[in-house]
């Protein structure tokens, strides 16, 4: 899936919607993904995720670092 996205296509995807998320805990910046939403039926329940997750790593990468999805 990560490659098919670097590819620029857009895929099946595993059914989150999201928003970057960064914020200062305790002085520490913490980064990632906020899933604002689960599609039922999808491949994200099946795995584990619930809405106010917060993903903050892919294949040992952080995400959201720079506040925007692209990364």
């Amino acid at each position: 899936m990560i490659n098919e996205l670097k590819s620029g296509n857009d895929g099946e995807g595993i059914g989150i919607n999201t928003e970057a998320f960064v914020a200062d805990i305790d002085d520490e910046m913490i980064s990632g993904l906020w899933v604002t939403s689960v599609e039922q039926g999808s491949k994200a329940p099946r795995i584990g995720l619930i809405s106010g997750d917060i993903i903050v790593g892919l294949d040992d990468s952080e995400i959201g670092v720079d506040g925007i999805l692209a990364d």
